[in-house]
């Protein structure tokens, strides 16, 4: 997460970077593991495999590339 929150610092201008939890958290658990884990990006509530129809990562953490139409390029 240290490598993406600097990234996200560096070019939150010109890009857009979301965490999502897998483990399905939700309330005080999910802030809870933000602060343990120091996360310093926003943070979505929904699965986005459901708001965009993705399949879910083999493995994780994974990170989603999106051209700027909103159109899933690539799962790291």
């Amino acid at each position: 997460m240290p490598e993406l929150s600097s990234f996200y610092d560096a070019n939150q201008q010109d890009v857009y970077v979301f965490a999502y939890n897998f483990d399905q958290l939700e309330g005080e658990e999910l802030k809870e593991q933000i602060v343990r884990f120091k996360v310093k990006v926003p943070s979505m509530l929904t699965d986005p495999g459901e708001l965009f129809g993705w399949e879910t990562p083999d493995s994780l953490p994974a990170t989603f590339i999106i051209d700027p139409k909103g159109s899933l390029k690539k799962c790291l």
